[in-house]
């Protein structure tokens, strides 16, 4: 499957060129993202609580077709993900929700992460806390009012210690075959600048380095109004298998994995 067009499962998807699942998961497919758009912005700010539909984001963002050709080049893509969510949608027959719950969550047995949908799912969070919608730069919780839908590709709500569970199921090959864990960290360079990276590469769905500190490092941040995570891996400190994972109620950029590589570096130097 990794090696599949994604036009396989999407036939719809307005695409002249083949683009495999597997370049999807690794940001070397070409796939434009909407972090740029003005559009993008200016629809957020306008109404917060109405996101986008998926055909409004492929819209916005497929029209002008690929940004370079399949394996020419790497740039990260929401865009890129949310065709991921649509493969799997499409393959599960199911939504993602759903699906994560059944092979994820569930089997794991958390019961504090799920995929949010509504606002009402939102509300559920600890209040997050922004200076994006306000029109002094002022500090505001955004809680009830930045829309999960605003990310395309889906937002996954859990706890510290949820995420970590499934950051250490899915890196020790308990959630997936040792096959597909070998897969995942077949990596390509990033020519980008990757804080707390010494290396910077990315493999499937995972950003990697193999010169850290201690070794391998695997894991990945993310962030919008309001809120920022990080959640690294390291297999081997000093004998030892290390998973560090951060939650921030406060937007900033890289803050959840700043936090996260911080914490995961003065673990190892006690183990050490």
């Amino acid at each position: 499957m990794l090696d599949a067009p994604i036009q396989t499962y999407l036939p719809q998807i307005p695409l002249d060129i083949a683009v495999t699942v597997r370049r999807l998961l690794n940001h070397t497919g070409g796939i434009p993202d909407y972090g740029g758009l003005p559009a993008y912005y200016e629809a957020l700010k306008a109404d917060p609580t109405r996101p986008w539909t998926p055909d409004e984001f492929l819209t916005a963002t497929l029209t002008e077709g690929l940004v370079f050709i399949p394996g020419e080049d790497w740039r990260y893509s929401n865009i890129g993900f949310l065709l991921l969510r649509q493969v799997i949608e499409t393959v599960r027959r199911t939504s993602l929700r759903t699906a994560l719950q059944e092979r994820i969550f569930a089997p794991l047995g958390l019961r504090r992460t799920f995929v949010a949908q509504t606002l009402d799912d939102a509300r559920q969070l600890t209040p997050g806390y922004s200076a994006f919608f306000a029109p002094d730069d002022s500090l505001q919780d955004i809680q009830s009012l930045y829309h999960p839908g605003w990310v395309s590709h889906g937002v996954v709500i859990s706890t510290a210690s949820d995420l970590a569970l499934v950051i250490d199921a899915l890196f020790t090959g308990r959630l997936i075959t040792s096959q597909s864990r070998d897969a995942m960290f077949e990596a390509v360079d990033v020519a980008v600048d990757a804080p707390f990276f010494r290396h910077p590469s990315y493999g499937l769905g995972v950003m990697i380095d193999h010169e850290s500190r201690y070794g391998v490092m695997a894991g990945h941040g993310g962030g919008g109004p309001g809120y920022s995570a990080g959640a690294l891996d390291l297999p081997d400190v000093h004998g030892r298998w290390v998973t560090s994972v951060a939650l921030a109620n406060r937007d900033g950029n890289d803050l959840g994995l700043e936090m996260a590589f911080t914490m995961g570096m003065i673990v190892g130097d006690m183990l050490g």
